[in-house]
């Protein structure tokens, strides 16, 4: 029995090709394929590194916008400028909006007004223009609570 699989060893030994290396077209191949990644995710990235900036800018708006709100509840809506700038962020401005609200609420004899007060904070950005409204419900007239 030995004698019969030593032959066949020895021929499969002979069959046995170098398959070592890799070929060129192998190697371009990858090359090629780990272009597109690279690529990919340098997109990714870029195009996060965009959405964290706008989120930030949104944020400031919004935070800016609610403080001027503020402001303008706290002076019950008597400021004499509709349009303006905030003092330390020049690329952000401001517009105001004051007018009646249609309400069954109104009622001239109850001295019950409701006016609509829409604030909007514009700012510019790489050559688009991005705003934030805010709106609230005033009552004009005198208070008197029940």
């Amino acid at each position: 029995m030995k004698s019969v699989l030593i032959p066949l060893l020895g021929r499969q030994r002979l069959k046995k090709i170098n398959n070592d290396g890799f070929s060129l077209l192998e190697v371009i191949v990858a090359l090629a394929i780990m272009a597109i990644g690279f690529v990919t995710v340098s997109q990714l990235f870029s195009g996060s590194i965009r959405s964290v900036s706008l989120s930030e800018q949104y944020l400031k708006g919004t935070t800016l916008a609610n403080s001027k709100l503020g402001e303008l509840e706290v002076s019950n809506y008597s400021n004499s400028a509709f349009k303006g700038t905030f003092p330390n962020e020049k690329k952000y401005r401001w517009e105001l909006q004051i007018k009646p609200h249609t309400s069954s609420l109104n009622n001239k004899e109850n001295n019950i007004l409701l006016s609509e007060v829409t604030l909007n904070v514009i700012w510019e950005d790489k050559g688009k223009i991005h705003d934030i409204e805010l709106n609230t419900i005033k009552v004009d007239g005198e208070l008197h609570p029940g």
